[in-house]
C-alpha cells in the first residue's frame, strides 16, 4: 500500500515509520473502454449503474455493445405489437423452417421471472457454443434459425458480458409458443472444438487472454478465408485491424450468414469457400412487413466479386457513408437500404470508429471469388397496392400479387429479386422458383 509522502517525512522526523489506514486512498479502479462505454451509452431503457464497480459497469456496457451494435440482437428478438413500438428483446418472432407448418419463435430474453431467460450464466454459455435448446422437452434438442454458429466463436468473456446485460433488460411479458421444428428436431447440439473448422483453413483457437481484449488472435483464427496473398505486406496497425474485424465479422456480426449463399455445406457443414460473402441469399418480406416496408423480397449483396463485388474499389469513407447514412450505392445506382441490410446498418453505425474500421479492412481484404461464385445480385423487388406505387420506386405496374413488375431489361438482373427478364419485360416468379427458395 502506499502511504502518503507527508507521513513518511513526519515518521523520519519522529524515528519512527507512520502509517495510518484512515488516510489510505482506496485503489483506483480500471477506466472503462471505449466499447463498454460506447455500449453503456447506446442501451435502449433506463439502466441504474449507481453502487455498481467499473468491473460490473465494463461486462454490462461491453454486453449492451455486442447486443446493440455489432450483434443487432433485437431485430429478431423484440417482440412486435399489433398497435405500438416493437417492445425490447420481449421474442415471439415466427421464422418459418418448413413447408408444413414447421416454424420456431425467437425467445423472450428478458428478466420476466415467468417468459423471460431462465438459463444461468453457465447454460447460456452452453446455448451459444452447442446450441443446445433448454426450452425443448428433454433439453437435447438443436437451437433452430437463431446463428449459434457463428456466436459459438465469442470468447468466453464476451459471453459472459453479454449474459450481464441481458440480466439488466426490464421484463416484458409475452408468452412465447412452443417450437414446431418437424424433422428438425433431431438434430443434436454439437460439441464446442478446440479449432476453427468452419472455413478454408482450420486453425487451432488461441488461449483466451485478458491482453487481448479485443480478440485480435482469435478473429485471425476464425477467419474463413486463408490470409489473402497480400497479409505479409499489410502494417502492423492493419493485422490488428484485420484480426478485430475478423472477430466481429464472423464471431458477432455474422455477416457470412447473410452474404454468403448457401450459408453452409450440407454434407460438411462448413461456409462454401468459394461462395465466402459473394451475396445471392433470398430475404422475403411476409404479410404485413411487405406492405409496411413497401418490399416483397430483397437480395443480398455481393461483396468479395473481383467484378460485381461492392468492397472491390470501395473507400473506407464509402463503406462509412453507406453504413451511416443507410444509402445503397453502386455504380449509377443510389438508393436506401432495404431490409435486412437496413436493419443491420442501424445496429452497425453505434459501433466505435476503429471497429467500423476494422470491419472494412477485413471485408476489403478478402481474396476476390471469380467465376460462377462473383454473382451479379438483382435489387429489391417492390410490393404495391397501385400502379402509383410501383411509380414512386422504380417504374412498372402492379400485378395481382402486389408486386411491381414489367419494368423494361434485357438480362434478369436489371430485375426485381427474382424475377426474370422476358421479352425486355421484368416479370414476377413463378411460384415454383427456385429463386424464392434459396436465392441465387
Amino acid at each position: 500500500m502506499r502511504t502518503p509522502v507527508s507521513l513518511l517525512l513526519a515518521g523520519a522526523l519522529l524515528g519512527t515509520m507512520a502509517c495510518d489506514d484512515d488516510d489510505e486512498k482506496p485503489p483506483e479502479e480500471t477506466p472503462l473502454s471505449v466499447e463498454a462505454e460506447k455500449g453503456l451509452s447506446i442501451v435502449p431503457f433506463a439502466l441504474d449503474t449507481n453502487g455498481l464497480s467499473n468491473a460490473e459497469k465494463e461486462r454490462i456496457g461491453m454486453g449492451s455493445y455486442l447486443v446493440n451494435a455489432a450483434g443487432d440482437c433485437g431485430t429478431c428478438h423484440q417482440a412486435l405489437q399489433p398497435n405500438g413500438p416493437p417492445k425490447y428483446m420481449g421474442g415471439g418472432i415466427a421464422f418459418a423452417v418448413g413447408a408444413g407448418g414447421e416454424v420456431v419463435y425467437a425467445r423472450n430474453l428478458t428478466t420476466d421471472p415467468k417468459y423471460g431467460m431462465k438459463l444461468t450464466e453457465a447454460e447460456f454459455i452452453e446455448t451459444m457454443r452447442t446450441a443446445k435448446d433448454f426450452s425443448s422437452d428433454n433439453d437435447e434438442e438443436q437451437l433452430i434459425v437463431m446463428p449459434w454458429y457463428t456466436f459459438r466463436w465469442m470468447s468466453t468473456e464476451d459471453l459472459k458480458s453479454i449474459y450481464a446485460y441481458l440480466k439488466k433488460v426490464p421484463a416484458v411479458e409475452n408468452p412465447v409458443p412452443a417450437d414446431i421444428k418437424g424433422a428438425l428436431a433431431a438434430a443434436r447440439p454439437v460439441p464446442f472444438p478446440s479449432s476453427y473448422t468452419d472455413g478454408e483453413v482450420s486453425r487451432p483457437l488461441p488461449a483466451e487472454s485478458t491482453s487481448d481484449r479485443l480478440n485480435i488472435d482469435r478473429g485471425m483464427a476464425i477467419s474463413t478465408l486463408a490470409d489473402p496473398a497480400a497479409f505479409s505486406t499489410f502494417s502492423a496497425d492493419d493485422k490488428k485491424l484485420y484480426g478485430r474485424g475478423s472477430y466481429l465479422a464472423n464471431a458477432v456480426s455474422d455477416c457470412s450468414g447473410c452474404h454468403t449463399n448457401p450459408q453452409r455445406n450440407l454434407q460438411t457443414a462448413k461456409i462454401p469457400p468459394d461462395l465466402f460473402l459473394s451475396g445471392g441469399a433470398i430475404f422475403a418480406t411476409g404479410p404485413g412487413m411487405d406492405a409496411a416496408l413497401k418490399l416483397k423480397r430483397s437480395m443480398s449483396s455481393n461483396l468479395s466479386g473481383a467484378t460485381h463485388g461492392l468492397m472491390k474499389d470501395m473507400t473506407y469513407e464509402q463503406f462509412k457513408e453507406i453504413i451511416v447514412k443507410g444509402q445503397y450505392v453502386r455504380g449509377t445506382i443510389t438508393r436506401p437500404l432495404v431490409y435486412p441490410m437496413a436493419n443491420a446498418a442501424e445496429a452497425l453505425r453505434k459501433l466505435t470508429e476503429d471497429d467500423l474500421k476494422a470491419l472494412y479492412v477485413y471485408t476489403k481484404n478478402q481474396t476476390p471469388r471469380t467465376g460462377a461464385a462473383d454473382k451479379q445480385p438483382q435489387e429489391p423487388a417492390r410490393w404495391c397496392a397501385t400502379d402509383a406505387d410501383c411509380t414512386s420506386t422504380g417504374g412498372g405496374t402492379c400485378n395481382a400479387s402486389n408486386e411491381c413488375v414489367g419494368t423494361a431489361c434485357t438480362e434478369d438482373w436489371q430485375c426485381g429479386a427474382c424475377q426474370t427478364c422476358s421479352s425486355n419485360v421484368c416479370v414476377a416468379p413463378a411460384p415454383n422458383s427456385a429463386c424464392l427458395m434459396g436465392g441465387i
